[in-house]
């Protein structure tokens, strides 16, 4: 959604050079451009779906996510290597959101009363299953070269994925996130 202000602000540049000529010593140009273009009414999303395959230790309560795979519109695609990253990347840091990650909050007054995520378990490496990711390319009209967002599209998905997986292998469905092996055997209990 930004890389069409990044062209604006390429053009206003361009347009001071042409106006002014270049700057000289310790001159410098400034441009600004606003990320969101006028659509005039049109909406404009980026797509995706997740799909996972878990498998679920009932006497343990332990997930394991064996396969994960992501499909998203999300226009055209300029660099596939870091695209498919992106998804990759933000699919772990679901999965991490879904199975592990817990910031508890005083409920009476909002504060956070954990420090944040250094006693949490984020996933590594070694955790993140094979992530297939495919990207169905479609000309946006109003991103620059026909792109749409990337940036959140591969998250946002993730935890409710990895719900479904283990509502489909266990029966029962998980409504509060972290989902811990503590509650897994609670609502097999």
């Amino acid at each position: 959604m930004t890389g069409y202000a990044a062209i604006e602000a390429a053009r206003d540049l361009k347009k001071q050079l042409a106006e002014k000529g270049a700057p000289t010593g310790s001159q410098i140009l400034v441009a600004s451009a606003t990320p969101q273009p006028r659509l005039e009414g049109k909406v404009r999303s980026a797509f995706g779906a997740h799909f996972v395959e878990a498998e679920v230790d009932t006497d343990l309560g332990h997930v394991r996510i064996s396969k994960y795979v992501a499909v998203h519109d999300c226009g055209r695609i300029m660099n596939p290597l870091t695209a498919t990253s992106q998804i990759q990347g933000a699919a772990v840091q679901g999965i991490g959101m879904a199975l592990h990650e817990n910031l508890l909050y005083d409920s009476r007054n909002g504060q956070p009363l954990t420090p944040g995520y250094y006693f949490d378990r984020i996933p590594t490496h070694r955790d993140a299953p094979p992530i297939e990711v495919t990207f169905i390319e479609n000309d946006d009209g109003y991103g620059p070269w026909g792109a749409k967002s990337i940036g959140e599209s591969g998250i946002i998905l993730s935890p409710g994925a990895v719900g479904n997986a283990i509502f489909n292998a266990i029966g029962r469905r998980m409504k509060d996130l972290p989902i811990t092996r503590d509650k897994i055997l609670g609502a097999l209990a």
